[in-house]
């Protein structure tokens, strides 16, 4: 226990941003995963994972209007979602954790935020 408390120590210090970047960019891929694995559960589905979906609308071969539009759809919500987690996400990062975490910690609420943002984008909006 105490060499992997020193290993943890170790890449939350000399190596930080290595640590911080890899964390952060694989958290970013899971939310993703999550959201199909959740998708695949609700229709039943068994799925390859499709990498490329995470690109924006136009390397999903949407056209720039789709895009817009796409965004005209969905923005509202997503930003009153925003103002309910960040701030009080943030208000706990700075206020309690200390500095060595911070990175980690959002991180963790970054997964969450994006397999929320996720599922937001593969949702089926009618008009």
């Amino acid at each position: 226990m105490n060499n992997l408390r020193k290993t943890i120590e170790k890449l939350f210090s000399k190596y930080l941003i290595v640590t911080n970047t890899i964390s952060c960019g694989s958290l970013l891929a899971i939310g993703d995963v999550i959201t199909q694995k959740v998708e695949q559960m609700d229709t039943g589905e068994r799925k390859k994972h499709n990498w490329h979906r995470t690109g924006m609308s136009l390397l999903e071969g949407k056209t720039p209007q789709e895009g817009v539009q796409e965004v005209k759809d969905k923005f509202l919500m997503v930003y009153m979602v925003d103002w309910c987690v960040w701030p009080p996400c943030q208000f706990i990062n700075f206020y309690f954790l200390p500095t060595q975490f911070r990175v980690l910690y959002v991180s963790s609420i970054t997964l969450c935020w994006n397999t929320f943002l996720s599922w937001m984008k593969h949702r089926k909006i009618v008009h």
